[in-house]
């Protein structure tokens, strides 16, 4: 599966994050996780921080990760320097991108070497790219946006069901926040989902299972980055074969190595850090 990291280093300057995420699949991916955020205006991007000054943020733009791409944000002080849902899709794609890799964070207010995509062209690359069989939305959108989280479902389903709709891909809506999963549980159980789509709990914290499982969850997707891997591992254990149930009909891993990539059960080349099943 092709993450963030994995589009990251394929990035070329004038390219886009869809030819880079095209190049993992080329190299094998069968799978694309992308962030979701939403601008003021309603628009998807697919954008990891929805807050170019949160610490994670400032250390992804300062290079900490070692990625070839760095996220490419208005400088200090700018007043472009603001949350992606205080920006118009116009405002945040003259301001918002990549660049390539500088080791400090980037200076100047000039439009993104590489800039970022809605999620509506993503999906539309993946629906001609018959190599694709699975997109993850991660969806980064807080309590306050349940609306926006909603109305991305409802995107999420026209995108299966629609005519003209692969049947070979599937997408996966992953969000962390519990009070979101609570709205998209209802919403869900109001209007069954397709075949194609599901809702994953997605927390990186122990406890993700009972979580699931109160919510109405059949889909987990368990991050290691919060917590050891001798913690993380016995909870990935039981997802993918809890006591007295089935094994899981698919299981989804993107775990790093130490050259960056690794192979999934299916095959597929990896380069984030979550496992995620169904139980």
């Amino acid at each position: 599966m092709a993450g963030r990291a994995e589009a990251a280093n394929n990035t070329r300057p004038g390219s886009s994050l869809t030819a880079a995420f095209a190049r993992a699949v080329e190299l094998g991916a069968n799978a694309v996780e992308a962030d979701v955020c939403v601008t003021k205006d309603g628009h998807f991007v697919v954008w990891h921080d929805a807050d170019p000054g949160g610490t994670a943020a400032l250390a992804r733009q300062s290079s900490r990760e070692e990625l070839a791409y760095v996220p490419d944000v208005p400088t200090l002080g700018s007043r472009w320097r603001r949350p992606v849902a205080e920006l118009t899709l116009a405002e945040f794609r003259a301001h918002f991108g990549y660049c390539r890799r500088k080791g400090d964070l980037p200076a100047t207010d000039a439009p993104p070497e590489v800039p970022a995509n809605t999620l509506e062209e993503l999906c539309e690359w993946a629906d001609r790219d018959e190599r694709l069989e699975h997109v993850f939305p991660d969806v980064n959108l807080v309590p306050s946006q349940v609306d926006r989280a909603l109305e991305l479902l409802d995107f999420a389903r026209d995108r299966v069901s629609g005519a003209g709709a692969r049947k070979t891909l599937s997408y996966h809506y992953l969000s962390p926040q519990r009070e979101v999963l609570e709205a998209l549980g209802e919403s869900c159980s109001a209007r069954p989902l397709s075949r194609r789509l599901d809702v994953h709990a997605d927390f990186e914290f122990p406890g993700v299972l009972r979580v699931a499982r109160k919510l109405g969850f059949r889909h987990v997707s368990m991050g290691v980055g919060r917590r050891s891997w001798k913690e993380f591992r016995p909870g990935r254990i039981f997802a993918t074969r809890p006591p007295g149930r089935r094994a899981p009909a698919r299981r989804d891993a993107w775990t790093p190595s130490s050259s960056g990539r690794s192979t999934s059960p299916s095959g597929s080349k990896n380069s984030c850090g979550s496992a995620s099943t169904e139980y």
